[in-house]
């Protein structure tokens, strides 16, 4: 085990918040060098939403400071189903924007939620969240099977 001191445990500290500031500082950079191209994405996205009456969502934007991309949230809730007309306009907007083959889903049945990850050009990203309201017409989670885990539980015991 390594030797250490209080102050080098402070030397550390500071080091590792100047890193992170150095950090914060690249995905100001990466965004603000983006601000324009962001905008064109979002612009028709707060059209498309507020036209349909959308209003229960969030939007986030982040940036990678080791890729030097940004990624855009977009998470919708309380959707009738996945085949909502503002949603299928949403997923052809972004797919659009795609490279080929690029776009992929994943569900998550226990929340009835599906999200739709588009790879654009330049390495940028948009993750789209579309949650189905519980009470969906069309849409439910249906139980498909079970499982069992075996799960350890442990004590501390000293001699």
């Amino acid at each position: 085990m390594a030797q250490f001191t209080a102050v080098s445990v402070f030397n550390n500290a500071i080091a590792d918040q100047a890193e992170s500031l150095v950090n914060t500082k690249k995905r100001i950079a990466i965004l603000r060098s983006n601000k324009s191209r962001i905008e064109k994405i979002l612009r028709p996205v707060a059209l498309i939403m507020s036209g349909a009456g959308l209003n229960n969502n969030s939007v986030f934007v982040n940036a990678d400071s080791y890729d030097e991309t940004f990624t855009i949230g977009l998470y919708v809730y309380g959707l009738e189903s996945f085949k909502a007309p503002a949603l299928v306009t949403l997923i052809e907007y972004f797919d659009s924007m795609s490279d080929e083959g690029q776009t992929r889903t994943r569900d998550w049945p226990e929340s009835i939620n599906r999200d739709y990850h588009f790879r654009l050009h330049k390495g940028n990203k948009v993750t789209l969240g579309a949650y189905v309201k519980d009470d969906s017409p069309t849409c439910r989670k249906v139980v498909i099977g079970s499982e069992v885990k075996e799960v350890f539980k442990y004590e501390i015991q000293c001699d």
